[in-house]
């Protein structure tokens, strides 16, 4: 782009510069090469921030994941106990144990 600037002004190359050829090379150079760079930046920007995003929600889904594991652990060990100590005690008949052992694993 710049030989065609240097092309098209050859005649006045070694001049002066003035205002118009200013603004002219602003408009014509300047501002779209500018435009572009731009464009490129924010495509690559735009790129990053996905790929930061997909891996953080990545991240936080399988976390959750292991706490609702961690959690449903926690919760058939506490029925397992609950049932152990029915058995024990004997509180409740083999049918109602039966019953709650059901419950207890149940998915």
């Amino acid at each position: 782009m710049v030989e065609e600037f240097k092309e098209k002004y050859k005649d006045v190359w070694e001049s002066p510069v003035t205002v118009g050829m200013l603004l002219e090379y602003t408009d014509s150079f300047l501002l779209p090469k500018f435009n572009e760079m731009l464009k490129e930046n924010n495509s690559l920007l735009e790129h990053n921030l996905k790929t930061y995003i997909d891996r953080k929600f990545t991240e936080y889904q399988t976390d959750l994941f292991k706490k609702l594991d961690a959690s449903r652990q926690r919760d058939t060990q506490f029925k397992e106990k609950i049932i152990e100590i029915f058995k024990r005690r004997q509180i409740a008949s083999d049918e109602e144990i039966a019953y709650l052992e059901g419950l207890a694993y149940e998915a």
